[in-house]
């Protein structure tokens, strides 16, 4: 919202306290609104969880202040769709949480993005039998909704179902290149049971081994497949310890050690 961003620095300071004053009062779990920052560009999905999570505050204070008129607060189908994409924002942020950081290798990474993939087209389904079970704020506003309002309602169950199907449209998209080289990405941690006419060979013309194909092949039933039974094992406990948040995970560690 951009309440306050023709207002003196002063006076945005001043607003800011207020609303704190306010939230504190009637008990608000939050003592503020977040900002975004350009840094740590993963808050700007918090700053819309947080601006619903105090969003009768919001309303309250800016009719007491008079700070402006803003009809679309009190416009249901807004309000509705501000819900939905927030919910969904909350999903997405899951999924950019798991994408940063550092150890994690690229088939690792593939992996959070297919799931990711799965769970909107669950989200989808949802959303076209208007269960919302994965859409809590959404639920919440469709129940205020009353009978006069529900062909609206109607027209924005269609909405979310096309804003799913674009959203599955630019996963498949994005990335497209990585899904050609899934078979193949699977050598990192799978070299030794690979099915190698699976492989996109051109991507590993910059060993430059002539024979690369004979020479996995003998490797298959070499002693040294074991190291990599031993690898995956490895990488379980290390996934098993990051989920519990034991401690920092390198994959690439234990993966670079295995192939040397």
């Amino acid at each position: 919202m951009e309440v306050t961003s023709a207002l003196p620095s002063s006076t945005c300071s001043q607003i800011q306290r207020e609303f704190s004053a306010l939230l504190l009062e009637v008990d608000s779990t939050y003592s503020g609104l977040q900002t975004y920052n350009n840094v740590k560009w993963l808050s700007r999905g918090k700053v819309l969880e947080r601006f619903v999570e105090c969003f009768e505050e919001i309303k309250v204070f800016l009719d007491d202040k008079d700070l402006g008129n803003f009809p679309q607060l009190n416009d249901d189908k807004w309000v509705n769709t501000l819900m939905f994409f927030t919910d969904l924002s909350v999903h997405i942020n899951e999924l950019n949480l798991k994408l940063q950081g550092f150890g994690k290798s690229i088939d690792v990474v593939f992996g959070y993005i297919k799931a990711f993939e799965s769970k909107v087209k669950i989200f989808k389904r949802d959303v076209e039998t208007k269960t919302y079970k994965y859409f809590p704020r959404v639920t919440k506003y469709f129940e205020k909704a009353s009978a006069a309002e529900q062909n609206e309602m109607e027209l924005l169950h269609m909405k979310y179902q096309h804003v799913l199907d674009s959203l599955l449209d630019q996963f498949s998209d994005r990335f497209s290149q990585f899904r050609s080289l899934e078979q193949t990405m699977k050598i990192i941690k799978y070299p030794d049971v690979v099915v190698y006419s699976s492989l996109e060979l051109n991507g590993f013309q910059w060993m430059q081994i002539d024979d690369l194909e004979m020479q996995l092949a003998e490797f298959q039933d070499s002693i040294w497949a074991q190291v990599f039974v031993d690898l995956r094992s490895k990488l379980e406990n290390l996934e098993r310890c990051r989920l519990q948040n034991q401690e920092e995970c390198h994959y690439e560690q234990e993966i670079w050690s295995a192939w040397n």
